[in-house]
């Protein structure tokens, strides 16, 4: 398979949050690009994926 990221990712782990209205769930950051992350999160079922999320 060829890889077409224009960027590296980064490995970087570190504990998040995510926030949606009042839900609050934990996280883990497994690792970093330009243009985004690449998230661990074990409760996603409570999550609305039409609504945006804070990290």
């Amino acid at each position: 398979m060829t890889e077409r990221r224009r960027f590296s990712r980064i490995l970087h782990q570190a504990p998040a949050k995510i926030e949606q209205r009042d839900l609050a769930i934990e996280a883990r950051i497994q690792d970093l690009s330009l243009h985004g992350l690449l998230m661990k999160v074990e409760e996603t079922e409570a999550l609305d994926p039409t609504l945006p999320v804070h990290v």
